[in-house]
């Protein structure tokens, strides 16, 4: 199975679109920051590359999306503060049976990121348990998104796998 997750960062031209199905060949697709996919490829298009999907958007219209070809797309309902940021779904595909599949962007706030990421893989954690997962995303997370530039982040990441018992 091949997987491609991009933020492509509120643009409007379909470029991401055609390269993530007709170049990479991807069988699943994880879009940060999009707007809803018939922004991008018509109705037509989408079943005619046997596309399905799930979008949630932010309050400013762009948000997360999860496309796949050939395997219907399921939402999961969870609770979480971070709507058109956390995205999860179910799909079966023929070669990998059923995968929840779990599309982060994680907000800045107050120059940090960390926060927000424990929060959401805390959100998630049950989720993930579950079965097979895959978790894809903008995680903003590293030196850059640190006001001092004083942390190491990759203790950081580690932690928040280990402690929602994730590999």
């Amino acid at each position: 199975m091949k997987v491609l997750t991009w933020n492509i960062n509120h643009r409007t031209d379909n470029h991401a679109f055609r390269h993530a199905f007709e170049t990479e060949q991807a069988d699943l697709v994880l879009f940060q920051e999009c707007f809803h996919p018939l922004t991008y490829i018509t109705t037509q298009e989408l079943s005619a590359l046997n596309i399905h999907y799930s979008w949630q958007p932010t309050r400013n219209g762009w948000g997360n999306c999860i496309l796949t070809k050939n395997a219907i797309v399921s939402d999961v309902a969870i609770e979480h503060e971070f709507k058109g940021r956390l995205l999860v779904s179910t799909a079966t595909f023929q070669t990998s049976g059923e995968l929840i599949i779990i599309n982060l962007h994680v907000p800045i706030t107050d120059g940090y990121s960390r926060h927000n990421l424990k929060k959401m893989f805390h959100a998630i954690t049950s989720h993930v348990r579950k079965g097979n997962a895959i978790i894809c995303g903008d995680l903003n997370f590293g030196e850059c998104f640190d006001k001092k530039g004083e942390t190491e982040h990759k203790e950081i990441l580690e932690g928040v796998l280990l402690e929602n018992d994730i590999i």
